[in-house]
């Protein structure tokens, strides 16, 4: 996508109802400036991130939950919702959990339908997934 932009309205230069050179596409403005940065590379790099996998799903009656994560696990947490946002389930990771990263969910005395599977790593990181339990 590119934009040419002119310093004026329909070609005059300093159009009275020119407040501001630049675009509005969708609220987001678009406008002209220089940069000391005009000859320099600029690299971004997308951070490391965490994974959250649970299989088989749809399941019945027992959920695999395995994790990634690069930084160092000092804690976790296992949360489960139900599909109003009840809290049903939370366990604290024991060191065993979190050395193998795997986290197993019998669900036999919860009824049929949709749950959130929710890791909190460090008290920071949030991962949530979406599961089925079908009976």
């Amino acid at each position: 996508m590119r934009f040419r932009l002119k310093d004026g309205i329909e070609g005059q230069a300093n159009h009275e109802d020119l407040v501001d050179p630049g675009w509005n596409i969708d609220n987001i403005r678009v406008i002209g400036s220089l940069s000391a940065l005009n000859n320099q590379e600029i690299i971004l790099q997308k951070p490391e991130v965490s994974k959250l996998n649970v299989y088989p799903n749809p399941f019945n009656p027992v959920l695999n939950i395995s994790f990634e994560s690069k930084d160092l696990i000092k804690d976790a947490e296992m949360k489960i919702f139900n599909i109003k946002g009840q809290l049903i389930k939370s366990q604290t990771l024991n060191s065993e959990q979190m050395r193998n990263r795997k986290f197993v969910w019998d669900a036999m005395p919860y009824a049929s339908g949709i749950y959130f599977v929710q890791l909190i790593i460090n008290n920071q990181e949030k991962l949530t997934k979406k599961t089925l339990l079908l009976k």
